[in-house]
Order: structure tokens, then sequence, then C-alpha cells
């Protein structure tokens, strides 16, 4: 059974809902279904730490608007 570890604490939003992996390893896409001026945004991780059994990250977000019209 896998145990949910929980490393950081990212402000993402009022409502993010879904992420996605990309090429780059230090960033994700995920998306903010409540917002739509925060409709996309990037997280991009800005410092990774692991020493020992303790791992420690943290990362900013970004936002692309999304406005269809």
């Amino acid at each position: 059974m896998l145990k949910e570890l929980k490393i950081a604490d990212i402000k993402a939003g009022d409502e993010p809902y879904a992420i996605s992996a990309t090429p780059d390893p230090n960033q994700m896409l995920f998306t903010n279904r409540n917002d739509d001026l925060h409709g996309v945004g990037i997280l991009t991780v800005t410092r990774d730490v692991t020493q020992g059994n303790s791992i420690t990250f943290t990362a900013t977000a970004t936002y692309v608007q999304l406005l269809l019209g």
C-alpha cells in the first residue's frame, strides 16, 4: 500500500483540478476550474533538496488566462 506523504504546500488558486507532467522535470501544468483569469497554471520547482529520508522543495505558480470571448 502506498502511503501519501506531504512534502510541500503550494498556493494554486481557488480550485486546482487536474495536473499534468511536462518534458521538463521541474515543471508541471495544472488547471484552476474556478477562475478563468488563472485558468492554467505552471508549477515550477525552484529548490529541491533530499537529505537522508527528508525531501523538501519549493515551487512557484504562474498563470495563463483562459478568456475565450
